[in-house]
């Protein structure tokens, strides 16, 4: 930590400790909440040639929360004669993160949730099926609008075990052991067809959507000397945006083409069953995804389109400085390096909120 000019260390005097070096080569970035956009637009206002952007992460997240909420209300649709049918006082949903946090109550390995059987179902387990492969459901507390993509991939892939142990646990008749009103829920929810459908739909979307744009959004910052033009930096993800749309709006037209594995994958072979599936249930539920995905397609175009939208402005439609072909060179060079995510700020925060809580 040796200084220059005298100073001992490399930490600057208070008096060169100024919010317009910002300026040079410096961006604000933010997630896309009213308060922080007012508080970039504010700090881009005092501090001269600051760069500003959006963080790609929280973008990706607002279109899959907008989905959920359009697939909900599909299948609430669909299925309301059979919902009508229900008991109230089970609370089925046909919200997919509503199906994963009761997942995770009910499974959790880590028995999180002290009315859930975790403990017992890991036995279970390791009795009737040892050595199975057994996805979990990560981080489903709080708010995360992509927990609908990233934790449907487990209740695919894990529901008919989820069913077997619930149905063992349903014939028990015992006062003391009789099945909770969590474990009626997930029968009922993890025994529909359509229900299975849209866990399928979402773990496409994860494997096909989701996860590579959050790699790129990650990786921005290490990827300048590939890309055409001036390298790949963070101006880069407006042509990935572009393209997203193009396939959305072509999957639309021709929904079918959810399942077509060349056109949503092509290279993730070890996912096989969602694209062409083996398992009798998982094959019923074709119809099905192919209708949701034309409201799934048709809500993500939707959302990239909507002007009042912080993502609209990346898109090439737009015609914004945002926008990958009408970007300045000079902008692009200058977002070389930059990271297209605020990670490190929403780490930090993440950890001062444990600190406080505990």
């Amino acid at each position: 930590m040796r200084g220059t000019n005298g100073n001992p260390h490399s930490i600057p005097l208070p008096a060169q400790i100024d919010i317009q070096k910002l300026g040079h080569g410096g961006v604000i970035t933010t997630d896309t909440c009213n308060q922080a956009q007012k508080v970039r637009r504010i700090l881009c206002e005092i501090v001269v040639g600051a760069l500003d952007y959006d963080c790609m992460n929280h973008l990706r997240n607002v279109w899959f929360g907008s989905m959920e909420k359009t697939l909900t209300k599909e299948l609430n649709l669909y299925l309301r004669t059979s919902l009508d049918e229900i008991d109230p006082k089970l609370r089925v949903s046909t919200s997919m993160s509503a199906l994963i946090r009761a997942v995770d109550k009910e499974f959790s390995l880590s028995a999180n949730y002290p009315k859930g059987h975790g403990k017992l179902f890991l036995e279970w387990i390791r009795e009737y099926y040892p050595g199975v492969l057994l996805l979990h459901v990560e981080r489903a507390a709080g708010s995360r609008q992509d927990l609908c993509t990233e934790g449907s991939m487990a209740v695919y892939m894990n529901y008919q075990y989820y069913t077997e142990f619930l149905d063992m646990m349903l014939r028990k008749t015992r006062r003391n052991e009789m099945a909770s009103i969590l474990q009626q829920n997930l029968f009922v929810a993890l025994t529909s067809t359509e229900m299975i459908a849209l866990s399928r739909l979402l773990s496409i979307f994860h494997i096909s959507v989701c996860m590579p744009f959050r790699w790129l959004a990650g990786k921005t910052h290490e990827l300048r000397d590939f890309g055409r033009d001036v390298g790949w930096g963070a101006m880069s993800m407006s042509r990935v945006i572009d393209t997203l749309y193009d396939k959305m709006k072509e999957l639309y037209i021709t929904p079918s083409l959810i399942v077509d594995e060349e056109f949503i994958m092509g290279i993730f072979n070890e996912y096989n069953e969602l694209f062409s599936p083996l398992t009798p249930t998982n094959i019923k539920t074709t119809d099905m995804i192919v209708t949701l995905a034309e409201a799934a397609a048709k809500t993500i175009c939707d959302e990239l389109m909507n002007e009042s939208k912080a993502t609209y402005k990346y898109t090439n439609q737009s015609r914004s400085e945002y926008s990958y072909n009408h970007c300045r060179d000079e902008k692009k060079r200058a977002m070389l390096g930059m990271r297209a995510t605020n990670d490190e700020a929403e780490s930090a925060l993440g950890g001062a909120t444990v600190q406080v809580q505990e």
